[in-house]
This record gives structure tokens, sequence and C-alpha cells, in this order.
């Protein structure tokens, strides 16, 4: 079956990944920053493993998108993993790094996404919502770790919430694609 981009299966990760995330930094905002670098290691690398995993399956179109995603989220990830007091220090400047070029590649996924689905919308604002995330974590890295905090913990729950919305959309896509093939297979 042809997919378009990523399946419903690993939005619907990458979206519970993403209000886990939220939710766990909002609630443990004070005693957050190493815990955060390790949550948010996690978080990467379930999210480039999802990109990963949706890249390999037969017949993906905009796989060059998908490699390039689950490179950058996996290579932060084991970044963040290896040293994650070093880490502590520089997330910002790595969370910016990662959420620019990450919302970049999910900008580009959803236009390969456009040709499948009427309302791909829910994908690019994913997009531009990282970008966004990005660009404001790198304008004011000296406000102090408890604004990236909320910054982030925000950013997970839209995130996760819209990864949900999306994984739908893209499931009805699935199922409708799916009896198509049936339908020609009879």
């Amino acid at each position: 079956m042809l997919s378009p981009v990523m399946s419903s299966r690993s939005l619907k990760a990458r979206g519970a990944a993403a209000l886990i995330l939220g939710i766990g930094v909002l609630l443990f905002r004070g005693r957050m920053l190493v815990g955060l670098t390790l949550l948010f290691g996690g978080y990467v690398l379930v999210n480039g493993i999802s990109a990963l995993a949706s890249a390999l399956k037969k017949e993906v179109e905009g796989r060059g998108w998908l490699f390039l995603e689950a490179a950058v989220c996996i290579f932060a990830g084991i970044a963040i993993f290896v040293r994650p007091l070093f880490t502590a220090f520089g997330l910002t400047y790595l969370i910016g790094a990662w959420a620019i070029l990450t919302g970049a590649l999910q900008v580009g996924e959803a236009f390969v996404l456009r040709r499948y689905l009427p309302r791909e919308g829910l994908y690019l604002l994913n997009g531009l919502l990282t970008v966004l995330l990005g660009f404001l974590v790198l304008s004011r890295p000296a406000t102090g770790a408890l604004t990236l905090i909320a910054f982030l913990g925000i950013y997970g729950i839209f995130f996760g919430i819209l990864s949900l919305a999306a994984a739908s959309h893209v499931h009805l896509l699935e199922e409708t694609v799916e009896k198509r093939e049936e339908r020609r297979a009879a």
C-alpha cells in the first residue's frame, strides 16, 4: 500500500510522546533541568525512530524527508544521552537547532502529504509550530532554563494534540487506500 509520509500509527506514537513530554515538563518545572534533558532525549529518539520506521516502509513517498528527519532526531537524541550534563547547559541551543531543522523537514513532508490528504494543514501546522519553537528558544537563550521548560511544555502539548488529530486524518486515508486496493484485487 502506498503511504503518504508517515503512518497514522507513527503519528499517534509521536503525538503521545509529545503529550507526555509537555505534561511532564509543566508538572515538574522546578526539578526538570537534567530530567528534562533525559526526557527530551527520549522524545527525540522516539520521534527519530518513528520517522525511520516510516521511511523504511515499502512504497512510501517522501522517503528522503523522513530519512533526514530521522537522522537529525536520532543524532540529537544520542548526543543528549551521551553527555546529559553538558547537554543541560547547551540544551537551549540544541533544542533550538533541532526544532528549526525538524520543523523545516516536517513542512516538506506536509507538501508531499498534500497530494493525498485534503486537510494536510495540521501536519503543516506541526512543522511551523516546531520552527517557531526553535526561533523562540534561540532568540532568548539568556532567559533561563525555566522559560525554556515552559516553552517545551506548551509546545509538547500542542504538537501532541495536532499529531493525534493528523493521525486520525491519515488513518482515514489509509483505510480509503486499503479499500481501493481490495476492490482492485477482487
